[in-house]
């Protein structure tokens, strides 16, 4: 056991999984891995969450994974991911790659992987129902995007993307897509809204005035 875990911690996030891969076979599961659907204005950045749902009838354990995701929109950037997930706790207390998890991030494409690193190689049970997170994305939009353009997110194919669990076994899951929604703000900011509400009531006291006048 304490050459195996030697080994994991000198290897990246795509060579484990690989490594992982080749020993697997099949496993009963009914996970879903879901991608975080978020609004940017043009020129802004933001993060958005992958997440890992249970919907199954009983506890699933996952000790790896690996994800690619890709958006055919050029006017997103993907730059980082880490597991500083906001949405649900990072699904490994003690990670093997964190705080940074990503692989590539080549503008259309990123890729992470993680490993639990808790000594046993044991992982995470996702209890039915639970959720967690697998990784927070960073990205940017070119400020030429269009106002209501909608870029779709899209997990790569297995085993581009995949989990295993403490027995190196994969695991089935689904994958659904989440989106990028370019919004421009005109809900006016704190800052300028204060002024506004104050010419506003001038105004309305001006025109007083002259009536009484």
């Amino acid at each position: 056991m304490k050459t195996i875990c030697k080994l994991i911690s000198t290897m990246t996030p795509a060579v484990l999984a690989s490594a992982v891969l080749l020993l697997s076979v099949p496993a009963r599961g009914d996970m879903i891995l879901s991608i975080e659907s978020v609004t940017g204005a043009p020129g802004s950045t933001g993060t958005f969450d992958v997440l890992l749902t249970n919907t199954g009838p009983s506890s699933q354990n996952i000790a790896a994974f690996n994800f690619v995701l890709t958006t055919a929109d050029t006017n997103i950037t993907f730059t980082d991911v880490t597991t500083s997930t906001t949405t649900a706790p990072y699904i490994f207390p003690s990670s093997a790659f964190g705080p940074d998890i990503t692989t590539f991030a080549i503008t259309q494409s990123v890729e992470a992987g993680d490993v639990t690193n808790d000594g046993t190689l044991y992982g995470t049970d996702v209890a039915s129902g639970a959720t967690y997170g697998l990784g927070n994305v960073s990205y940017s939009i070119d400020p030429g995007a269009l106002n209501g353009e909608i870029a779709g997110i899209d997990f790569a194919g297995y085993p581009s993307t995949s989990l295993s669990d403490n027995n190196f076994d994969n695991v089935d899951f689904t994958a659904e897509s989440g989106t990028i929604t370019v919004q421009t703000s005109t809900v006016p900011e704190p800052v300028t809204a204060i002024p506004l509400a104050g010419a506003v009531l001038l105004g309305a006291s001006l025109i007083r005035q002259r009536r009484r006048q």
